[in-house]
């Protein structure tokens, strides 16, 4: 772990990268990631396109990757971040998640890539703090079949545009942080929605919609809204696993 230096921020996980702001060393880890991704799904069948395909690659590596490091490139290290971002090579990638400030280049390979069949799934995310007004623009114009925005009861800034928009133009919706703080865990009782409710008894009239817990409160909230697809909760308690299913 040494070896890479700051390069460690590949450890992100994917929620965290598509999520991480642009600067950040999470945010430059993610845009050579994209640089990569668009590289090796370009086509790789004359010998044009084998030596374009190369290039890109080590564009990638010499420009994103290198924005990103704090220490030298060696052929070690760079194979160590590769394997931590899991180059995948198969056939067809089932879901891809962009952020919407993604370049250019990297929107028309993952169009490309889209209409070939190479990618079965594309969205894009945004958070409630993130780039909106962007966000709608590739709502419009890119070729998406999802979106995943941070929303719940205390972050409702996507019920303005956001959601009626994804209705509008037949997106699936996934969101992401339900209960806040702690990257949305709902194991995590002190941060988030469930340190503001802290001890307060769940309300009698929960009970006429089902909620017997207030993570299933939570969930309820943001299921109810009618362009909702599913919600990502992140827990590392099996119990909760339980109580979450009873939010749906």
């Amino acid at each position: 772990a040494s070896a890479l230096g700051s390069l460690n921020a590949a450890h992100a996980s994917p929620v965290a990268r598509a999520n991480a702001a642009p600067t950040s060393q999470v945010g430059l880890i993610a845009s050579y990631e994209q640089a990569m991704l668009a590289a090796l799904a370009m086509p790789a069948t004359t010998p044009d396109e084998i030596a374009a395909k190369e290039d890109a690659i080590a564009a990638a590596r010499s420009q994103e990757l290198a924005a990103a490091a704090n220490k030298s490139l060696s052929p070690d290290v760079v194979a160590q971040v590769d394997s931590l971002l899991a180059r995948f090579k198969v056939r067809q990638l089932d879901m891809v998640v962009m952020p919407p400030a993604a370049e250019p280049r990297v929107w028309d390979v993952m169009k490309e890539a889209k209409r070939e069949g190479r990618i079965r799934y594309l969205g894009a995310s945004v958070t409630s703090f993130g780039p909106f007004p962007l966000f709608e623009s590739v709502m419009r114009n890119a070729p998406l079949d999802f979106i995943t925005v941070d929303y719940r009861i205390d972050m409702r800034g996507a019920e303005d545009r956001i959601l009626p928009l994804a209705q509008e133009l037949d997106l699936a919706v996934l969101t992401i942080f339900p209960f806040g703080g702690a990257n949305g865990q709902s194991c995590v009782s002190g941060r988030g929605l469930f340190a503001r409710v802290a001890d307060t008894p769940l309300p009698a009239w929960a009970a006429e919609f089902d909620a017997t817990t207030w993570a299933q409160f939570f969930l309820k909230y943001i299921v109810s809204h009618p362009a909702v697809t599913a919600v990502r909760t992140g827990t590392t308690r099996a119990h909760h696993i339980v109580d979450n299913i009873g939010g749906g």
